[in-house]
Formats: structure tokens, sequence, C-alpha cells
């Protein structure tokens, strides 16, 4: 993703510029408002895209509760036609399927 031209430009005269603009103190308020303004709107993507991140990697564990949960009721409530190892398989296969959303989920890029 690239930075607004407006921001780029700006940061370029910040850098040439940085001793005359902090040293006088002339509009040092407007100076700093309109830069943080400039850094907020070049940034605005990578928040969005971070925040549509997170909020999968939260349905991702709510999908995976769940099936845990009503994996865990039917072997209450089924006592009969399950055995004690079938469960605890079942159980151990939703800790990697877990662990696998969790690694997908670290590996999504912002491509």
């Amino acid at each position: 993703m690239q930075l607004p031209v407006d921001f780029v430009g700006r940061l370029t005269c910040i850098v040439q510029g940085a001793l005359i603009a902090t040293g006088s103190g002339y509009m040092q308020r407007q100076f700093t408002d309109r830069n943080l303004k400039l850094l907020d709107t070049s940034q605005k993507q990578f928040y969005v895209m971070s925040c549509i991140q997170q909020w999968l990697q939260v349905v991702l564990d709510l999908l995976v509760a769940d099936l845990a949960t009503v994996l865990v009721a039917l072997a209450v409530f089924v006592t009969k036609q399950t055995s004690s190892g079938a469960v605890g398989v079942a159980l151990v296969n939703l800790l990697f399927i877990q662990l696998n959303v969790d690694i997908a989920g670290y590996q999504l890029d912002t491509a």
C-alpha cells in the first residue's frame, strides 16, 4: 500500500526544514495538527485491514468453541453410542483445528 503523495511531500518538507519549523515555533500547533491528520489519513487502510483480520480471528475462534461445546454435549448426553476414546480423539482433533486456525490467522497478509 502506498502513502498518499500529499503526506510524502509533507514529510520531505519536514525533513528538509525540521530545524526551522521547530526553532522558530511559528504556527507549530497547526503544523503538528496537519501532520497528524495526514498521518491518520495515510494509515487508515492499515487500520481497516487490521480490524478485518481481528474480526475474522474472533469469528473463527467462536466457531471452534461452538464445535467443542457440541462435541462435549454429545459426549455427555449420548454416552451409550460413544466411547471415551472416540471423544478423546475428537477433542484432540479440535485442538489441532484451533491450532491451524491460529496459524492461518497469523499468516494473513496485507498483500
